[in-house]
């Protein structure tokens, strides 16, 4: 349970970050921009979730998943200049992990925070389940 009545995962993770000050920006791979869609309904002024931008994973060359969600959390947030950012990757299938699995990060003021789940395997609820399971993530960070 992360909220009561008409609370949703984005509006619990944008108290969060309001009570702490912090602002939050997302590279999004695997989202595909659905993370942005359901962060500027949630916060049209955009006064703590600062944008995100739509990028490809560079793949197996470029290190482990959980390094290259970790890297991505870390070059979004320094982009925007904000306390936050966050990041989930899928593994190509050469990586040797079953499909859906999916890579989580949140880098809160240089802390990297990781951690992997498997989603549905198939494309479109990967996508939307990833987003909630990043904002999950966060949640349970911001509230420790």
């Amino acid at each position: 349970v992360f909220g009561i009545d008409d609370q949703s995962m984005e509006t619990v993770a944008l108290g969060l970050l309001r009570k702490r000050g912090l602002t939050v920006a997302a590279a999004e791979t695997i989202t595909g921009g659905i993370l942005s869609a359901r962060m500027t309904s949630a916060d049209a002024a955009m006064e703590t979730f600062r944008g995100a931008k739509v990028v490809v994973d560079k793949g197996a060359t470029a290190g482990p998943p959980d390094k290259r969600a970790a890297e991505a959390a870390s070059q979004v947030r320094k982009e925007f200049g904000t306390g936050v950012g966050l990041a989930a990757v899928a593994p190509e299938a050469s990586e040797g992990f079953g499909p859906g699995m999916v890579f989580f990060a949140a880098d809160i003021d240089g802390a990297h925070h990781t951690e992997k789940m498997q989603q549905p395997p198939d494309r479109r609820r990967m996508r939307e389940f990833s987003v909630i399971s990043l904002w999950n993530l966060l949640r349970r960070t911001l509230s420790t």
